[in-house]
Protein backbone atom coordinates (compact mmCIF):
# COMPACT_ATOMS: atom_id res chain seq x y z
CA UNK A 1 0.00 0.00 0.00
CA UNK A 2 1.52 3.39 -0.97
CA UNK A 3 2.35 5.81 1.83
CA UNK A 4 0.17 8.92 1.98
CA UNK A 5 2.03 11.96 0.78
CA UNK A 6 1.94 15.01 3.01
CA UNK A 7 1.07 18.10 0.99
CA UNK A 8 3.34 21.14 0.93
CA UNK A 9 2.16 24.43 2.39
CA UNK A 10 0.80 26.64 -0.43
CA UNK A 11 2.88 29.62 0.71
CA UNK A 12 2.48 31.60 -2.51
CA UNK A 13 -1.31 31.39 -2.43
CA UNK A 14 -3.40 33.84 -0.39
CA UNK A 15 -4.94 32.14 2.63
CA UNK A 16 -8.09 34.28 2.72
CA UNK A 17 -10.41 35.84 0.16
CA UNK A 18 -13.48 38.01 0.49
CA UNK A 19 -16.64 35.96 0.01
CA UNK A 20 -19.87 37.09 -1.68
CA UNK A 21 -21.19 38.14 1.73
CA UNK A 22 -18.22 40.53 2.15
CA UNK A 23 -16.63 38.45 4.92
CA UNK A 24 -13.19 36.80 4.74
CA UNK A 25 -13.05 33.06 4.13
CA UNK A 26 -10.37 30.44 3.44
CA UNK A 27 -9.43 30.01 -0.19
CA UNK A 28 -10.12 26.67 -1.88
CA UNK A 29 -6.36 25.91 -2.08
CA UNK A 30 -5.98 26.21 1.70
CA UNK A 31 -9.14 24.19 2.39
CA UNK A 32 -7.71 21.35 0.28
CA UNK A 33 -4.34 21.71 2.04
CA UNK A 34 -5.90 21.38 5.52
CA UNK A 35 -8.05 18.45 4.42
CA UNK A 36 -5.01 16.61 3.07
CA UNK A 37 -2.95 17.40 6.19
CA UNK A 38 -5.71 15.86 8.29
CA UNK A 39 -5.81 12.80 6.06
CA UNK A 40 -2.04 12.43 6.34
CA UNK A 41 -2.35 12.41 10.14
CA UNK A 42 0.24 15.15 10.67
CA UNK A 43 -0.76 18.10 12.79
CA UNK A 44 1.61 21.04 13.14
CA UNK A 45 2.17 23.91 15.49
CA UNK A 46 4.45 26.58 14.11
CA UNK A 47 6.09 29.95 14.49
CA UNK A 48 7.55 32.26 11.86
CA UNK A 49 10.38 34.17 13.54
CA UNK A 50 11.60 37.37 11.85
CA UNK A 51 13.51 38.70 14.88
CA UNK A 52 15.59 36.26 16.91
CA UNK A 53 16.49 38.68 19.69
CA UNK A 54 16.68 36.63 22.90
CA UNK A 55 13.53 36.81 24.98
CA UNK A 56 10.77 34.96 26.75
CA UNK A 57 7.48 34.22 24.98
CA UNK A 58 8.69 35.94 21.79
CA UNK A 59 5.54 35.28 19.79
CA UNK A 60 1.87 34.96 20.44
CA UNK A 61 1.13 31.81 22.44
CA UNK A 62 -0.23 28.92 20.43
CA UNK A 63 -3.41 27.33 21.76
CA UNK A 64 -3.80 23.91 20.08
CA UNK A 65 -7.24 23.11 18.70
CA UNK A 66 -6.46 19.39 18.67
CA UNK A 67 -4.34 17.06 20.79
CA UNK A 68 -1.07 15.81 19.34
CA UNK A 69 1.90 13.62 20.15
CA UNK A 70 5.08 15.41 19.07
CA UNK A 71 7.20 13.46 16.61
CA UNK A 72 9.81 16.04 15.63
CA UNK A 73 10.68 19.70 15.84
CA UNK A 74 11.70 21.06 12.46
CA UNK A 75 13.41 24.35 11.77
CA UNK A 76 13.60 25.92 8.33
CA UNK A 77 16.33 28.56 8.13
CA UNK A 78 15.42 31.56 5.99
CA UNK A 79 18.30 33.81 7.02
CA UNK A 80 21.26 32.88 9.21
CA UNK A 81 23.58 34.82 11.51
CA UNK A 82 27.32 34.47 10.84
CA UNK A 83 28.34 35.37 14.39
CA UNK A 84 25.66 34.08 16.78
CA UNK A 85 24.17 30.61 17.20
CA UNK A 86 20.42 30.17 17.55
CA UNK A 87 19.17 28.38 20.65
CA UNK A 88 15.48 28.20 21.44
CA UNK A 89 13.06 26.53 23.80
CA UNK A 90 9.43 25.56 23.40
CA UNK A 91 7.35 25.38 26.55
CA UNK A 92 4.08 23.55 27.03
CA UNK A 93 2.22 25.02 30.01
CA UNK A 94 5.49 26.51 31.28
CA UNK A 95 7.62 23.34 30.99
CA UNK A 96 10.26 22.80 28.30
CA UNK A 97 9.44 20.04 25.83
CA UNK A 98 13.16 19.40 25.21
CA UNK A 99 15.64 17.27 27.10
CA UNK A 100 18.45 19.33 25.52
CA UNK A 101 17.66 22.72 23.98
CA UNK A 102 18.07 22.87 20.19
CA UNK A 103 21.18 24.77 19.12
CA UNK A 104 21.87 25.75 15.53
CA UNK A 105 25.51 26.84 14.97
CA UNK A 106 26.28 30.29 13.58
CA UNK A 107 26.66 30.30 9.81
CA UNK A 108 24.36 27.32 9.14
CA UNK A 109 23.20 27.53 5.51
CA UNK A 110 20.08 29.37 4.47
CA UNK A 111 17.22 27.09 3.44
CA UNK A 112 18.81 24.23 5.33
CA UNK A 113 16.29 22.31 7.42
CA UNK A 114 17.18 21.14 10.91
CA UNK A 115 15.36 18.44 12.86
CA UNK A 116 15.35 17.86 16.62
CA UNK A 117 13.90 14.89 18.51
CA UNK A 118 15.43 15.05 22.02
CA UNK A 119 12.21 15.58 23.94
CA UNK A 120 11.93 15.61 27.72
CA UNK A 121 10.24 12.61 29.35
CA UNK A 122 6.48 13.07 29.67
CA UNK A 123 6.51 16.13 27.38
CA UNK A 124 5.52 14.53 24.09
CA UNK A 125 1.79 15.07 24.54
CA UNK A 126 0.11 18.39 23.82
CA UNK A 127 -3.55 18.61 24.76
CA UNK A 128 -6.33 20.85 23.50
CA UNK A 129 -6.06 24.32 25.07
CA UNK A 130 -2.48 23.84 26.35
CA UNK A 131 -0.40 27.03 26.34
CA UNK A 132 2.53 26.49 23.95
CA UNK A 133 5.13 29.29 23.90
CA UNK A 134 8.50 29.95 22.27
CA UNK A 135 11.59 31.42 23.96
CA UNK A 136 14.77 32.52 22.19
CA UNK A 137 17.73 31.71 24.48
CA UNK A 138 20.50 32.82 22.05
CA UNK A 139 19.90 34.57 18.80
CA UNK A 140 20.82 37.50 16.69
CA UNK A 141 20.00 38.00 13.02
CA UNK A 142 18.23 34.70 12.36
CA UNK A 143 14.96 34.34 10.45
CA UNK A 144 13.45 30.88 10.85
CA UNK A 145 10.23 28.91 10.78
CA UNK A 146 9.89 26.47 13.68
CA UNK A 147 7.36 23.63 13.59
CA UNK A 148 6.29 20.87 15.94
CA UNK A 149 5.09 17.94 13.84
CA UNK A 150 2.97 15.13 15.24
CA UNK A 151 4.15 11.55 15.27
Amino acid sequence: MPKKQIPRVPIQTPMFEIGPDGKPRLTRTWIIFFQRREEAGKLCIGWDIQDSTPGTDVSDPVIPFDAMTIGTCRVRIKFYDDANPLEFDILNNGTSIFETLPLIPAGTSTREAQEFTAFAPNQLEIAVDDDVTLNIVQGGDWEVAIYLVSA
